[in-house]
């Protein structure tokens, strides 16, 4: 898992977590999909507290880096 998903420590940090994004489907309570198909993780295992710019809260709005 952590060699797949983006880096995510504070300096990149993404407020709007995997959790509560529309695209990821969780198999328990901590691990789900991505779903998204734009999103660098789609079809890969997610953890709850990684997250993304392409976050369903963040459609049509722009996001700093």
């Amino acid at each position: 898992l952590g060699a797949t998903q983006p880096d995510y420590s504070q300096s990149n940090w993404i407020a709007h977590q995997c959790e509560w994004c529309r695209w990821a489907v969780f198999f328990d309570g901590d691990y789900g999909f991505c779903c998204n198909k734009l999103s660098p993780m789609d079809g890969r295992v997610v953890f709850e507290h990684g997250g993304c710019v392409h976050h369903s809260d963040l459609v049509g709005k722009e996001v700093a880096r």
